[in-house]
């Protein structure tokens, strides 16, 4: 972390502690304290965060170079403070009030090629299957499900919280609130066989449902056995967000409603929702003008 003023890096301490309270993640935390380091760098002299006005911030936003991604993430994280501690009464009211927004411009969100996915699932299936084969099905059939935890939830999922008697998953996710992700036949099937293979295992003793060869997981070993299956099976590779986004996409196209995706999903803002909506709608568009043959009538 750079070095602010000590007047800055009071008001830091103050936000760091509520993040920390709310249970952020740690990701979250490094990056709000990016990019205040940025503005802090930025302020004139003897200028704070909690003293800064209304022009020393739209100086500095004009002043940010890099994709209008980049620009609107600065923004977010540090409007996100200044509505803090405007709320806090720290000032008296935020210096950002009457900037206008910036907002990262929409983008298409990458859908995986089932095909692809059928390939990747059908590498667990070797004519004499091991535990990581049992384990990767397991996982990969938990990514099909419409709920689909993120690589992080899925790393750290709690033995305790796989309940096979109502085919349910509760999700501890981001912020520390709760999910269940309801699953089908093929998961649970995939499940009692990894389950059954687990129990034989020398970790069988970890609290968690899934685990390397030396121990526990996080969300890098998820993308290294994405990334493994994906070379075994000779496609692109398909991250494990890719896999959230293709069930995002399927759910709203079958019909779900946006308010099931957020809860299911954990979405706490409702432009996730509509984002896969308006995907889930362009597809329905293509699919029906391809089918309708417009341009060979004549």
């Amino acid at each position: 972390m750079a070095e602010m003023s000590e007047a800055s890096e009071l008001a830091w301490a103050r936000y760091e502690k509520n993040m920390r309270q709310r249970h952020l993640s740690a990701r979250t935390i490094y990056g709000a304290r990016w990019a205040l380091e940025q503005l802090a760098a930025a302020l004139p002299e003897g200028v704070s965060l909690f003293t800064a006005e209304h022009a020393d911030i739209e100086e500095w936003m004009a002043g940010i170079t890099g994709a209008q991604t980049t620009v609107a993430t600065y923004w977010r994280r540090v409007h996100a403070f200044y509505a803090w501690a405007a709320k806090f009464e720290y000032i008296d009211r935020s210096p950002m009030a009457k900037l206008t927004p910036i907002h990262e411009r929409a983008r298409i969100i990458p859908i995986p090629d089932p095909e692809h996915m059928a390939a990747v699932l059908a590498t667990c299936k070797p004519k004499h299957p091991g535990w990581r084969d049992r384990r990767d099905a397991a996982m990969l059939r938990i990514l099909l499900e419409a709920g689909t935890p993120r690589s992080s939830e899925l790393a750290r999922l709690p033995l305790a919280r796989l309940d096979m008697r109502r085919d349910l998953i509760t999700i501890h996710g981001k912020g520390g609130k709760e999910r269940q992700i309801p699953f089908g036949e093929r998961t649970g099937q995939a499940l009692t066989l990894w389950l059954r293979e687990r129990g034989r295992h020398r970790l069988a003793d970890l609290p968690v449902v899934f685990f390397t060869q030396y121990g526990e997981m996080d969300r890098y070993s998820i993308y290294t056995i994405l990334r493994n299956r994906c070379q075994a099976a000779k496609v692109p590779m398909i991250p494990p967000h890719h896999w959230r986004h293709w069930s995002a996409h399927e759910w709203l196209r079958a019909g779900g409603s946006e308010g099931d995706a957020m809860a299911l999903f954990g979405w706490d803002n409702p432009m996730m929702a509509r984002r896969y909506a308006q995907a889930a709608a362009a597809t329905r568009a293509i699919e029906h003008a391809a089918a309708a043959g417009q341009g060979d009538r004549l």
